[in-house]
């Protein structure tokens, strides 16, 4: 209750009431605190157990890209995809592939066995293109053009997976028309198409069921 106040005093609370509702709130707060507690639980398990589901996802994709790269070359035999393969180990402090090593090992051995008094002036470039196997034209169709969709593709993938973890996140689970929505948001992010995004993130699914 609430205590009279005199001509020009403040009016006060009565301090048992104002100790009874205090005590009330206190019973109420930690009653809460109770009932919630095995719900608190559980998102922090499900947090502890979202870092290495996280990580498993950067892992795969890794790996996909990897995989990608070396398909292309193998396909192509364009070494620009080996040197991107190098420079993504690099940045990720990944192992390096077999197949990365390997040409490493025999540009080396390419490189360092020019003998330059053999050559004719004007043509040592020409001799260190094809040491590092890169002595195809420069036209349309180079060992350039054809490798300018590489990081294009592991960017949509990159920014698609991103999206739905959030999604997921966000409602549990993807519902009906979700992952559309994703692709178009993907598609005007990096000037594709939604067809591009689904593509990619598809043959990025294919790879994950194949291992």
């Amino acid at each position: 209750m609430r205590i009279p106040k005199k001509p020009g005093e403040k009016e006060t609370i009565d301090p048992v009431v104002a100790a009874a509702v205090g005590s009330v709130v206190s019973r109420a707060i930690a009653t809460l605190e109770k009932q919630t507690e095995p719900i608190r639980k559980i998102f922090d398990n499900w947090t502890k157990q979202m870092v290495p589901a996280m990580e498993a996802i950067k892992e795969t994709i890794h790996l996909w890209h990897l995989d990608d790269l070396h398909r292309k070359y193998s396909l192509k035999n364009n070494p620009l995809y080996v040197w991107h393969g190098f420079k993504y180990c690099r940045k990720h402090d990944l192992s390096i592939p077999g197949w990365i090593d390997d040409y490493l090992d025999r540009v080396a051995i390419n490189l360092t066995t020019i003998n330059r008094r053999d050559i004719s002036p004007g043509k040592v470039s020409d001799e260190i293109k094809k040491a590092v196997e890169m002595d195809r034209g420069m036209g349309s169709g180079t060992v350039f053009s054809d490798h300018e969709d590489t990081n294009s593709r592991l960017e949509v993938v990159l920014r698609a997976c991103e999206l739905i973890d959030e999604k997921i996140e966000e409602q549990g689970a993807l519902k009906r028309g979700d992952k559309k929505v994703i692709w178009d948001q993907v598609a005007e992010e990096n000037n594709k198409s939604w067809e591009y995004v689904r593509d990619q993130y598809a043959a990025y699914e294919d790879f994950i069921n194949s291992i």
